[in-house]
């Protein structure tokens, strides 16, 4: 199986795939804020992948605050991460469940808060625990070509110039270079 859980040493926006609409984590003046976009190369954004054995902590890169259990704090969490498809676990491909360090309970984000769960689910409106780890790179750079797409759970979809409005393509070799 393939293993998407974040790797250490690398940077990345973390949010959480939700129905009602995802939700980015950031750093907010010391405590996690909620947002339904991200804020691409914000720093306040961005977390830095760090392990501890089999344990993920993932620190703030604006102010060097760990990610811990519904708040920041200063030392690391100790994250058990697993991307276990099934009843009681994830859901969506490509996400991971975030549990605490003894694996007794589930991070669930819900629109603007955290929870908590024994088992990892996934409610419509209500709650998610499906965490996604989206890794940062770099700025686009003038010149250079990049695909822009929307993951979507009816199937990513691409975007093209379509003769001056916008198109969009299951595959992003369906139209030559026009993306």
């Amino acid at each position: 199986a393939l293993d998407i859980r974040p790797v250490p040493g690398k940077k990345y926006y973390i949010f959480n795939k939700h129905q009602a609409g995802y939700q980015y984590y950031y750093d907010n003046n010391g405590s996690v804020g909620f947002a339904p976009a991200c804020r691409y190369n914000d720093k306040a954004y961005i977390w830095l992948c760090e392990a501890n054995g089999e344990k993920f902590n993932f620190k703030n890169v604006s102010t060097n605050k760990y990610f811990a259990w519904k708040e920041l704090s200063g030392s690391a969490y100790g994250w058990n991460v697993s991307p276990e498809k099934g009843t009681g676990k994830v859901v969506n491909d490509g996400c991971v469940t975030l549990q605490n360090g003894d694996k007794s309970k589930y991070l669930v984000g819900m629109i603007g808060n955290f929870d908590q769960a024994e088992n990892a689910g996934y409610n419509n409106n209500t709650y998610s625990s499906d965490f996604c780890f989206v890794e940062y790179t770099h700025k686009p750079q003038p010149g250079k070509y990049y695909y822009f797409y929307n993951k979507h759970q009816k199937g990513d979809k691409y975007f093209y110039d379509n003769n001056g409005s916008v198109g969009f393509s299951a595959t992003k070799d369906a139209f030559n270079k026009n993306y």
